[in-house]
């Protein structure tokens, strides 16, 4: 699938059968490629190529998924304003520099909640780190212009959700997902090794999660459908991302 949405808009494409969150452990993975290379976040110098893609989660409590996508500058993604945006789980792939919602200098991954894409540390969406190694919600990669290298380099991500935790996500068992236990286990690989496999978890101890966050789960998640967004510019800022092998397991 390849996301190259007109100017102005965003693009979007969710999966029109609903998956099981609440109970279960869901896991995904997909290859993705950028369409341009880009050095702006290394260098400061040209046109800085935007704006990016996520994989967003949202309600399945209704008969059939969104018909709408959110804005180019909001990656497409359905936002907190939105009936579908404001319970939802984001997976973002961001490669422009949105000051207004406090972006690094660098290409960077995060997962983010209910819609919102500020990274500023008192905004809804918690914190963004050069760590990368599970700590953080957020991961500045580096080099800096990840995902936009000269020659262009396939990537992946590797998604994997455990729910019935407790508040901390140290205890996880979806079998006995209720309150207080209804929290949730988030987490993603980026460019991870021999983890393909979405009928086992990976071992987190010897392959370590480039980000991470708990979050209870409102009960209008129990069921979700999912799917890729997008937005991304024209003209000198032209970019675009084609997207493969995507596999997703709940269970």
């Amino acid at each position: 699938m390849t996301i190259a949405d007109a100017p102005g808009a965003g693009g979007c494409c969710l999966v029109a059968k609903p998956r099981s969150l609440a109970s279960k452990v869901v896991r995904a993975y997909y290859d993705y490629k950028f369409s341009f290379a880009d050095p702006f976040a290394l260098t400061s110098v040209g046109a800085d190529r935007g704006n990016g893609f996520s994989l967003q989660m949202v309600t399945g409590q209704f008969a059939a998924p969104p018909n709408t996508c959110g804005t180019e500058v909001n990656m497409g993604v359905l936002g907190a304003a939105d009936v579908w945006g404001a319970d939802s789980i984001i997976f973002e792939t961001d490669v422009h520099r949105d000051v207004a919602r406090a972006d690094p200098v660098e290409n960077h991954s995060a997962i983010l909640l209910d819609g919102f894409l500020d990274h500023a540390p008192a905004s809804p969406s918690a914190t963004i780190s050069a760590a990368c190694n599970g700590t953080a919600t957020g991961c500045r990669h580096s080099p800096a212009n990840k995902f936009e290298e000269s020659p262009l380099q396939a990537h992946n991500q590797r998604i994997e959700i455990h729910t019935g935790c407790n508040a901390a996500c140290t205890l996880c068992n979806p079998s006995a997902h209720l309150a207080p236990n209804n929290y949730a286990r988030v987490t993603a690989w980026i460019d991870c090794t021999d983890c393909k496999d979405t009928a086992i978890d990976i071992n987190r101890i010897t392959t370590v999660p480039t980000i991470q966050r708990c979050v209870v789960i409102n009960p209008v998640l129990n069921t979700v459908y999912f799917g890729f967004t997008g937005g991304f510019r024209s003209g000198a800022s032209q970019q675009g991302v084609t997207l493969t092998n995507l596999h997703v397991r709940s269970e």
